[in-house]
């Protein structure tokens, strides 16, 4: 999570391809309270922002925006201030029309004085949602479209020489497999760290919060091929495997392959 923090630093876009449970959400929210309070901890290493920002925090649909997003940021509905962001810092809450305990926007106090914006997004919304409008950052729970990709991306781009150029971060688990947004993050086949883009993975065996007893437990509650992008962060093979194998288990090691002269 620090090094997907330090990022931010160098890397416009960055995306985190994480195992379940391995506090994806989490990274994104703490991030996006940072940016809106402009209260960064001594240890911060990423990208700051020198006054009050818009953000735009998205999820996979309105209940998902609501129940994952909203949650981990401002806590249970009717108690704000229980989530990442401070109570303190919270100037305005403004809900969303018919849909129950669901939030439009919030307003944040900054450090300088001035007040921040985080809207909440959804991916069921059209693409024309997301355009028009100049955001300095935007968190992605889970894989968008690459449409909406493409206009959270275009969002972020300074218009000016004197504006801070904005940032995108997606944390999601790859179950949609090798999808556009996955590739576009590759380069032969590998996670890129280079240009303006960042990539990475977070698996099981990063999580030492979660005890062997809990892993066996989750897995067994998994389709076969969902347990790599579930486990490890490793893109799914789709909506089932044509082997219920891994692939482990067919690729002999390199030790074993040598044939004695």
């Amino acid at each position: 999570q620090l090094q997907v923090f330090k990022a931010g630093k160098d890397f416009r876009e960055r995306c985190v391809l994480g195992a379940n449970r391995a506090g994806k959400t989490t990274m994104g929210a703490v991030e996006c309270s940072y940016h809106a309070t402009g209260d960064y901890p001594q240890w911060w290493e990423g990208y700051r922002f020198s006054k009050p920002v818009k953000i735009w925090a998205a999820g996979e649909s309105i209940a998902a925006a609501r129940d994952i997003v909203q949650q981990k940021l401002l806590g249970d509905a009717g108690q704000w201030g229980t989530g990442t962001l401070p109570k303190a810092s919270i100037v305005e809450v403004r809900r969303k029309p018919g849909v129950a305990d669901a939030v439009d926007t919030v307003r944040i106090r900054h450090i300088t004085g001035g007040v921040s914006e985080i809207g909440f997004k959804s991916y069921a919304s059209q693409r024309e949602d997301f355009q028009g409008v100049r955001r300095d950052f935007v968190w992605m729970d889970e894989e968008p479209s690459a449409p909406i990709y493409s206009e959270c991306l275009l969002r972020t781009a300074a218009t000016h020489p004197s504006e801070q150029a904005g940032r995108t971060l997606i944390t999601a688990t790859p179950l949609k497999g090798l999808s556009e947004i996955i590739q576009s993050f590759q380069q032969d086949g590998r996670l890129v760290e280079n240009d303006d883009r960042f990539a990475c993975q977070i698996g099981w065996h990063q999580t030492p919060h979660l005890t062997e007893r809990e892993k066996a437990e989750l897995t067994r509650g998994m389709s076969k091929h969902e347990i790599e992008a579930r486990t490890l962060g490793h893109p799914s093979l789709g909506s089932g495997a044509i082997y219920e194998y891994s692939e482990d288990a067919l690729v002999l090691k390199e030790s074993m392959t040598k044939i004695p002269p």
